[in-house]
């Protein structure tokens, strides 16, 4: 039996800085309040050409001016319907309906990376058939990230880890 190839795209779904200000709707702003949590910053794509693979660890690049100690947690979440479980969702990220798969810290020294281990790689949380799933990647700022600095993240194809030694093509 042939191995799954992933696909993920990134193209043209840059969400940053999708969040909730006090008083103001859900939607993306030119802006982020210090300690703002949930806050989007990219959606992703993911599906398979034939057979199902799993997605066990993503890795992302933190990009922009800002130092790593500004973001306290990158999320991985999973577009649902508000049960958390049926799928597809609708397609914007809403972290009280979307489902939480995963979280990581940037390790200690500005390394600009973050990788986050998925658990149950072989359930809904990571489960990848030719059905497209919708993920999103986002930030909780810290209550002390300094002003006027930018922050977004970079995914690269070798940073996508697959259970079981599937591919996987990022665009």
């Amino acid at each position: 039996r042939e191995l799954a190839i992933i696909n993920v795209s990134t193209t043209a779904f840059d969400i940053n800085a999708w969040w909730q200000p006090p008083a103001l709707g859900l939607s993306s702003y030119s802006y982020v309040n210090q300690g703002a949590q949930n806050v989007g910053v990219m959606k992703l794509n993911i599906w398979t050409d034939a057979f199902n693979g799993s997605l066990s660890k993503i890795t992302v690049n933190h990009s922009g001016t800002g130092l790593d100690l500004a973001i306290n947690k990158v999320k991985f979440y999973l577009d649902t319907q508000s049960d958390q479980v049926t799928l597809p969702g609708d397609g914007v990220f809403n972290f009280s309906i979307d489902r939480a798969v995963a979280e990581a810290t940037f390790p200690p020294g500005e390394t600009r990376l973050a990788s986050i281990n998925i658990p149950d790689p072989t359930g809904i949380n990571g489960t990848i058939g030719v059905s497209t799933k919708t993920y999103f990647l986002v930030y909780d700022y810290d209550a002390s990230a300094e002003p006027g600095q930018t922050h977004g993240l970079v995914l690269t194809a070798a940073k996508a880890v697959l259970f079981g030694g599937a591919t996987a093509f990022i665009s």
